[in-house]
């Protein structure tokens, strides 16, 4: 995660400007969401010259099977949410720049990936409000969870 962060380079943003319209480019902009009870940070956030919100993540990462990860759009669908709360427009897509595959994908951001970030959100929030230890995820995913040194399991 930290090489991901460290990696950045402005060079990535250029083939994004061009392709989005950018008149406005702006970088980690912080968003909270008191209706999500959520806060991060977006790599990029594009203001296309039709006054769109684009938010964009880089990963350096690959695709899964082909497709964009699902954490993935999960993530650009909470920046989604937390961009409509806090700037009062709709989100309609997102993109993410795989840098280790140099491939830039833009994900479509409809009601129905909105509602499963606020079905995870209100799940995540009984968790922590009952106190309860979260199910393991599937071993497989632990390999590269930054949270796995945290982790309560005993099966590492």
């Amino acid at each position: 995660m930290l090489y991901g962060r460290e990696f950045h380079d402005e060079s990535i943003i250029t083939p994004i400007i061009a392709k989005t319209k950018a008149s406005k480019v702006l970088r980690n902009v912080e968003l909270i969401s008191n209706k999500l009870k959520l806060k991060g940070k977006i790599d990029y956030l594009v203001i296309t010259k039709f006054n769109e919100l684009i938010p964009i993540e880089i990963k350096w990462s690959e695709l899964e099977h082909g497709a964009v990860k699902r954490d993935h759009k999960l993530q650009l669908a909470a920046y989604s949410l937390m961009i409509e709360e806090n700037f009062n427009k709709i989100v309609k897509r997102a993109i993410v720049y795989y840098t280790r595959i140099k491939k830039l994908i833009t994900i479509p951001i409809d009601e129905n990936i909105k509602n499963e970030v606020k079905h995870i959100m209100n799940e995540i929030s009984k968790i922590v409000s009952n106190e309860e230890i979260p199910k393991m995820a599937k071993p497989k995913h632990c390999i590269n969870c930054g949270f796995r040194v945290y982790c309560r399991q005993e099966s590492f």
